[in-house]
């Protein structure tokens, strides 16, 4: 029986990895409050964990060619190991797209209290 069941993490260990890093940013949320900095960092540590094993997964294709896993219910071939690196490239440009606002949050937040708090002269009425 176990022989019809052929597990293999390597399979969906990208999608594994981005559930438990999406979940331990909410976890992180929940219970620590910390800054957006340190989301952005295990952000970016998530996207590299399953670069890496989509790269153990291009590397396994390339050498013994496309592999089914679970049952036959999950295929690795060279366009869906492509299609998760292009997907985990769009991840990380939008991550470093929003790393200025992340890394400024802190710095400029006492910046952008203290301009709204000046007052504006008032307007002429006529």
């Amino acid at each position: 029986m176990s022989d019809l069941v052929n597990v293999s993490y390597l399979a969906v260990g990208p999608e594994i990895l981005l559930t438990l890093g999406a979940v331990l940013v909410l976890m992180v949320d929940v219970f620590r409050k910390p800054s957006p900095r340190v989301h952005a960092w295990l952000v970016a540590a998530t996207i590299l964990a399953a670069t890496v094993v989509t790269w153990f997964q291009w590397d396994r294709v390339a050498g013994e060619g496309p592999f089914l896993a679970f049952s036959d219910m999950v295929v690795i071939d060279g366009y869906g190991v492509i299609a998760s690196f292009i997907l985990l490239l769009v991840g990380a440009l939008g991550l470093a797209a929003a790393w200025g606002m992340v890394s400024g949050a802190t710095s400029s937040s006492s910046a952008r209290s203290a301009s709204r708090t000046r007052r504006r002269p008032p307007c002429a009425s006529g």
